[in-house]
């Protein structure tokens, strides 16, 4: 079998997309050939299996592949087409590297597809479905400068950990890498969500409270077991919809630590207003966590509240909002604890539902 390519005599005449990507020689032949030699070079200098198959998916992901692609000129490409351009020059290069490679390695990757999430960010999250059973989703995230011993120390924990359904799993971690592997979850996050305009308002509230909650009981599950997340935000909470419902998961672990250990810098990783006080110097500690989801829920009842133009107690904003200043409380021995209250939000979500 031939390299499938883009090519003045085998493209669909019928796609506006490759007649415009020929007549730019977006990517030719060569380039494909020469990029599937540097991916085998490279392949030899790594000793385990599991780096390998690491470096492969991560050279055939979207964000690598872009490198390759010249997409400039063709700015009114929509990113749908970009995608499809992208999963037809993978295949050119998977075919490529057959030969290239070892046999084992090249089997695994054969059947290779990968889907970009979409998202915008620092953070390249790639959908990677290959053979062999090996199905999850391929993250490549530097730590923030100081934080990147806490992060492979508490990674080293929760890869032990057995499965938790409102914490996205984790596969594989190479620290060496900055890379992981995890579990597919159909997830999108609260805030995009919040921003959508596919339930009515007061649906969104409570669905939101409730992937919340589901979050707070992940949060939980992982204090447990001496983990302590960072970063709390509607940015980093999921909804995954499955055929039992909506439920809240927890997908991103860049601000990962362990229970009492403490950056190598000063401060903690959080965004602007989450921050949660703690003393200069201070080991993690699950009350932080609190503090952000404390947060993530007075910004909800908030918006909520501006929404529909009332705090009524009938809509649960009030409650919400109580419950809230209770986990923000300054005082971390005064603070509410998560386990309390996450019963506390389970209650409200009760009352509503009534």
């Amino acid at each position: 079998m031939g390299i499938e390519t883009f090519s003045s005599k085998r493209f669909d005449k019928d796609s506006d997309l490759e007649r415009k990507m020929v007549e730019k020689d977006v990517v030719m032949p060569a380039d494909i050939n020469a990029y599937a030699d540097e991916i085998a070079a490279h392949i030899e200098r790594l000793r385990k299996d599991s780096e390998r198959k690491t470096f492969v998916f991560d050279a055939l992901s979207d964000s690598q592949m872009k490198h390759l692609v010249d997409f400039e000129g063709l700015d009114d490409l929509t990113d749908e087409e970009i995608s499809a351009a992208l999963d037809r020059i993978r295949k050119a290069l998977i075919e490529a590297l057959k030969g290239k490679i070892e046999d084992s390695l090249f089997f695994v990757v054969k059947d290779l597809q990968v889907k970009s999430s979409g998202e915008q960010g620092t953070d390249i999250i790639s959908e990677v479905m290959a053979g062999g059973g090996r199905t999850g989703v391929h993250k490549q995230q530097p730590p923030i400068e100081g934080f990147k011993r806490n992060l492979d120390d508490a990674m080293e924990v929760l890869a032990t950990l057995p499965p938790h359904e409102n914490i996205a799993r984790l596969l594989e971690h190479d620290p060496s890498r900055d890379e992981s592997l995890w579990e597919k979850r159909h997830v999108m996050t609260l805030s995009k969500y919040m921003m959508s305009e596919k339930d009515p308002e007061e649906k969104k509230f409570t669905t939101a409270l409730s992937a919340i909650k589901d979050c707070m009981r992940g949060a939980v599950f992982l204090s447990e077991h001496g983990l302590v997340l960072q970063d709390i935000h509607p940015l980093n909470l999921g909804l995954e919809t499955t055929d039992k419902g909506v439920k809240g998961v927890l997908f991103d672990f860049g601000g990962l630590a362990l229970e009492g250990d403490a950056p190598d810098v000063k401060g903690r990783m959080s965004r602007k207003g989450y921050f949660p006080p703690t003393d200069e110097g201070a080991g993690y500690h699950p009350d932080e966590m609190t503090f952000q989801f404390g947060k993530t829920l007075e910004t909800l009842a908030t918006h909520h509240a501006k929404i529909i133009g009332t705090e009524d107690g009938e809509t649960g904003v009030k409650d919400v909002k109580s419950l809230a200043a209770d986990m923000m409380t300054l005082d971390p021995d005064k603070r509410v604890s998560l386990e309390e209250a996450t019963e506390r939000l389970e209650a409200i979500l009760h009352w509503i539902s009534l």
